[in-house]
């Protein structure tokens, strides 16, 4: 089960991605925002599950987890768990606060961010085999 649920969160990390990308091209900022940041989400859960055999049932349990068995052990730099927690804070802009000003902009740097962040997490998930 623990490369099959792995391979799955990979998976969903990069269609997710491009879904966000798709949506960012055609002006649906908000939505790409949020879906941004699910890619890099299920990158996370992905590595956690692979190298730690942790599952994960919440974004503040990922974004904790992630800093003390990824960061903290020097497997991954801290850039990356500050990268998760601040498209998290996006996401939450995006999908739950009317007034927040999420435009080409803001979805241009959550795209570069979510990119780097995953380029980064693969070499990680290399050994992992999509469903």
């Amino acid at each position: 089960m623990t490369v099959s649920a792995t391979g799955a969160f990979r998976q969903l990390a990069e269609e997710s991605l491009e879904a966000a990308r798709l949506c960012h091209l055609n002006g649906f900022y908000r939505i790409a925002v949020s879906r941004y940041y699910y890619a890099i989400k299920y990158a996370a859960q992905a590595v956690l599950l692979h190298s730690r055999q942790m599952q994960i049932k919440s974004h503040r349990q990922l974004r904790r987890a992630f800093g003390l068995e990824l960061v903290k052990t020097g497997q991954v730099c801290a850039k990356w768990g500050k990268e998760l927690s601040k498209l998290y804070e996006l996401r939450k802009d995006a999908d739950y606060s009317l007034t927040a000003s999420i435009d080409q902009t803001t979805a241009d740097d959550a795209y570069t961010r979510a990119k780097a962040f995953l380029n980064h997490m693969r070499p990680l998930l290399n050994a992992v085999q999509t469903i």
